[in-house]
């Protein structure tokens, strides 16, 4: 699982951002797909939800009345007025979105640098613009990411290793912090939740 976090934080053509969640259990992976596919409509971006064998194949329960639920977001749809571009220049980077069949709209995609038309570039101009614009979005995500028992001791997991470190935790009598959300990581959760640690232990999932 070291090794699939790995590939899906680098994993691409070119350089681009992404949303990367890591589930713990079955209640986690309920809300943070929901979660995921609400990034990725709003701010029109890849959502990678990492799972394992555990977990999937796994019997899990849980009270559906302590369960969060995630609200579908509808993206920004394209208002119909003037020339329609996929990947029009904004200031928070967030393009109105079309569809394919859409009365006006002539959608374009590409997995080659684009201009606002969704038309492939080579030029600097345009390829800074389209990149600063990716940044803004991405940066805009982090944000949001970012919102959502004292110790001088702590375990760090992820994933499947959740389980594992909670039951070693409480018998110890430590705290256990576990990112739910990989990338963008989200830094000053994790450094609220260290305040006070002097002793951290990370477990990681390889066989080195």
């Amino acid at each position: 699982m070291q090794s699939d976090l790995i590939y899906v934080l680098s994993a691409g053509h070119g350089e681009f951002e992404r949303l990367v969640v890591a589930p713990g259990d079955a209640e986690e992976a309920f809300y943070l797909t929901g979660l995921a596919m609400n990034i990725s409509w709003k701010y029109q971006m890849l959502s990678i939800v990492i799972s394992d064998k555990e977990v999937s194949e796994s019997t899990f329960s849980f009270d559906e009345k302590n369960t969060i639920f995630v609200t579908p977001q509808k993206p920004l749809i394209w208002n119909g007025k003037g020339s329609y571009l996929r990947y029009k220049e904004t200031k928070n980077g967030i393009s109105p979105l079309s569809f394919p069949g859409t009365k006006g709209a002539l959608v374009k995609g590409t997995g080659y640098e684009h201009n606002e038309m969704g038309i492939a570039t080579e030029d600097e101009k345009e390829i800074e613009l389209m990149q600063n614009k990716r940044m803004r979005k991405y940066e805009l995500m982090k944000k949001e990411v970012n919102k959502i028992k004292n110790s001088k001791k702590a375990v760090m997991a992820w994933g499947l290793t959740k389980g594992p470190a909670i039951e070693a935790a409480e018998k110890l009598g430590i705290k256990v912090i576990q990112p739910l959300i990989l990338n963008p990581f989200p830094e000053s959760q994790i450094k609220k939740a260290l305040l006070g640690v002097n002793q951290l232990l990370v477990v990681e999932v390889n066989t080195d």
